[in-house]
């Protein structure tokens, strides 16, 4: 039975480093995500600033190839907001991953525990048994020695 509980012992301290593993996994992909949409809302804003740049250029400024120049950039500046848009959303699969991996190993090291605690409170419960069984034997024997009971 001892070995049962070594056994146990063993996969509770392998659940708790798996644990441990994966919170570590979620906090690195939640700042991940984190920079990630910091990076976002920086180039919209960049986004929004070149536009209302463009829209009100100074009459200097305003030539041909000064606003080609200002469309094609800011078509591609749509373009990188619209990858880190899906790079967020990719890493925030991601997160939720990691969150539900957590969230597996905390049950899995709970689950463990309570096997644990069973097992204490069997072994207890039978270990009380026997003392029980010892104290009405010594009884018994105690009875049939004296000649007083008798």
């Amino acid at each position: 039975m001892s070995g049962y509980r070594e056994g146990l012992a063993l996969a509770l301290e392998q659940a708790v480093r798996h644990e441990q593993g994966a919170l570590t996994a979620k906090h690195q992909q939640d700042a991940r995500c984190q920079a990630a949409e910091d990076q976002l809302t920086a180039l919209r804003a960049y986004q929004e600033e070149y536009l209302a740049m463009l829209s009100q250029p100074e009459p200097r400024m305003a030539t041909p190839d000064w606003l080609r120049n200002g469309q094609a950039f800011l078509s591609q500046l749509g373009t990188a907001v619209a990858m880190q848009a899906a790079q967020c959303t990719a890493l925030e699969k991601e997160r939720q991953a990691c969150a539900d991996r957590w969230r597996d190993a905390v049950q899995r090291r709970k689950g463990i525990e309570a096997v644990l605690a069973e097992r204490k409170r069997i072994e207890r419960r039978r270990e009380a048994r026997r003392e029980q069984r010892s104290l009405d034997d010594w009884s018994q024997r105690s009875q049939a020695a004296c000649p007083l009971t008798k």
